[in-house]
């Protein structure tokens, strides 16, 4: 139980850091998107 309660703050940050990371692709990619719109657009 003890290893489980140290084990919380790690776990949490290892899935904080996946979210962080996914939404950081989604922005990129979104950003991406937007640029070959304009890319598009400007034709």
């Amino acid at each position: 139980m003890a290893e489980l309660t140290l084990d919380k703050p790690s776990l949490f940050s290892i899935i904080f850091d996946r979210i962080s990371f996914f939404f950081n692709t989604l922005e990129g990619s979104s950003y991406k998107l937007g640029l070959f719109h304009g890319k598009i657009s400007s034709f």
